[in-house]
């Protein structure tokens, strides 16, 4: 179910936030024009002069992600622009071998588990994406067992269909690119710089080209190794005005940057090891001649908005967090960036079911509470309920605080432990249903959920996404 479209600011307003002319101003010995035609030449074979980018870690996201993508395609469109640029941080260590799905369990409650997509999914290493090779996919991976079943019609398939999605790319470039091009299937998106298995045309409002750039690549620029030989000087200056810039924007959530009596200033930077694992980078990293330096989420992103776009379109996150890339790029770099905007979705799975709540299991505790001494009133034989009140009329006839009120006390009780012997069926069902209300209380989680991959979403949910997302930029001016 699609509850909510964000986009800020307002499509309309978009076109009043590409500059009127490039900023001409000097960075590194160029201007800042001729580091963008040469970046975009060396990454694209080309210099588009108008380029709208987005961009997120590998994998299947959930639709607030997608949100982001439609709204590429909406935006090049309105916005003629010349080219289109999908930025994967293949830096990321995420697990893309594996993706949740809801299911019904045994015992009918909503749950989830974990499909693993890889034939060896404990081999994983967990470095970064790009440094992983295609994945060998389990065509049997999405079966589930005996006892569960799909939470949805037509989840069965829609989990074969990501499955083979991944195996058409098994000969990508990369474990990130993999994933990224198998999404990439499945929401009839295309690349001018990647052989895509299925020709048919995107879907996409945009007839721009798309270019898929993986962050590892961005290394590959003259523009990276200026950057590299510049912080390599002065490794200290960027220290200092990184953390200064995350200290000022403190609810983006940017860690600062270390610095060690051994290894000298943290760097922005990620150290990738010949046996591809991510080790965070420091000064002296920059002295060895083997060092291989990919970048960070805050200098990946700025390097994105400094030459490579003219607009990039952040989620919630991102946006956030690039308030701190453009005062610590301003700071050390004195460069403006690209401007950027932010849109993102809130998308959840119908499972047309009602949760437990609180009360409830408060109810079934008291049931399983009380009903072991209170047996006969939950019986429709009437006989317990005559029985146990014949023996209060007795206790009642007795003198307060008596022996034989006490003795008649007692065996009331053990006509009442008796009768709960004959019926522990009905105890065990009473703790059975503490047990699962419990359970169906964790429903409620998964059902207001919006981290579902969007691959899961029946079809017209996803149809009528991109169609929100493309009706708010037919405004555009």
């Amino acid at each position: 179910m699609l509850e909510s479209v964000r986009i800020d600011p307002p499509p309309p307003a978009w076109p009043d936030l590409l500059p009127a002319s490039h900023d001409d101003s000097t960075l590194l010995g160029r201007s800042l024009e001729q580091w963008r035609r040469l970046t975009r030449s060396e990454l694209l074979g080309a210099e588009p002069a108008r380029i709208v980018a987005t961009g997120h870690q590998a994998g299947f996201w959930h639709p607030g992600i997608l949100a982001k993508y439609h709204a590429l395609d909406a935006a090049g469109a309105a916005l003629e622009a010349d080219a289109l640029i999908e930025i994967i941080a293949d830096q990321d260590v995420g697990d893309l071998h594996v993706v949740r799905v809801p299911v019904i369990d045994g015992e009918g409650i909503l749950t989830e588990r974990a499909v693993h997509w890889s034939q060896w999914p404990h081999e994983e290493r967990g470095g970064p994406t790009g440094a992983q090779p295609p994945m060998l996919v389990d065509p049997h991976a999405w079966r589930l067992d005996e006892a569960e079943r799909f939470a949805l019609p037509g989840l069965e398939n829609r989990c074969r269909v990501m499955g083979q999605a991944l195996m058409l790319m098994r000969r990508a470039a990369s474990r990130a690119e993999q994933a990224c091009l198998a999404a990439a299937l499945l929401r009839d998106a295309r690349f001018e710089n990647r052989a895509m298995p299925l020709a048919s045309p995107a879907r996409g409002g945009s007839e721009a080209p798309r270019f898929l750039i993986p962050a590892s690549s961005l290394v590959s620029t003259t523009l990276w190794g200026a950057l590299i030989d510049h912080l390599r000087a002065d490794p200290g200056a960027a220290w200092t005005t990184y953390n200064r810039a995350a200290a000022a924007v403190p609810d983006a959530g940017i860690a600062p940057l270390e610095r060690r009596v051994s290894g000298g200033f943290e760097i922005p930077c990620w150290l990738v090891t010949a046996d591809g694992v991510r080790h965070r980078a420091f000064e002296h990293d920059l002295r060895r001649g083997d060092a291989r330096l990919w970048p960070r989420a805050l200098l990946m992103t700025g390097f994105v908005r400094l030459a490579l776009c003219d607009l990039f379109i952040h989620g919630a996150g991102g946006f956030a967090y690039d308030r701190v890339t453009e005062a610590w790029l301003g700071d050390w770099l004195g460069a403006g960036l690209a401007p950027k905007a932010r849109v993102t979705a809130t998308m959840t799975l119908d499972f047309d079911r009602e949760a437990a709540t609180e009360r409830d299991l408060a109810r079934a505790k008291w049931v399983a509470h009380h009903l072991p001494f209170n047996l006969d009133r939950f019986l429709d034989d009437p006989g317990p309920r005559r029985q146990r009140e014949a023996a209060l009329r007795e206790i009642e006839a007795l003198p307060r605080r008596s022996e034989a009120r006490r003795e008649a006390f007692e065996r009331m009780r053990a006509m009442q432990r008796d009768l709960a012997r004959r019926h522990e069926r009905i105890l065990d069902e009473a703790q059975r249903t503490v047990r699962l209300t419990a359970r169906r209380l964790s429903e409620r989680a998964l059902m207001n959920d919006r981290a579902w991959a969007f691959p899961l979403h029946p079809p017209a949910a996803l149809v009528e996404l991109r169609g929100r997302i493309a009706e708010r930029f037919e405004r555009v001016p």
